[in-house]
């Protein structure tokens, strides 16, 4: 069974509110043991000025629990 949108939206609501950068990044999702792994790509803006990639990967069950979430520099 995979993620339903209900779930996804749940998760994406507060990686978006935890990494504003994120917002609008569509999630790419992955099963994990009984688990699933939500991967958001972007962009992000150093401070002098250079754009960096940033990944948030986000693991939630399936009712969109966060158990953990971890992100690059």
């Amino acid at each position: 069974m995979g993620l339903q949108a209900q779930a996804i939206e749940r998760v994406s609501k507060q990686v978006y509110h935890d990494y504003p950068e994120m917002r609008g990044a569509r999630p790419s999702i992955s099963g994990q043991g009984g688990n699933f792994v939500l991967t958001y790509r972007g962009k992000v803006r150093t401070s002098d000025g250079a754009e960096m990639s940033r990944i948030v990967r986000a693991v939630a069950d399936e009712e969109g629990r966060l158990i953990k979430v971890s992100t690059s520099k």
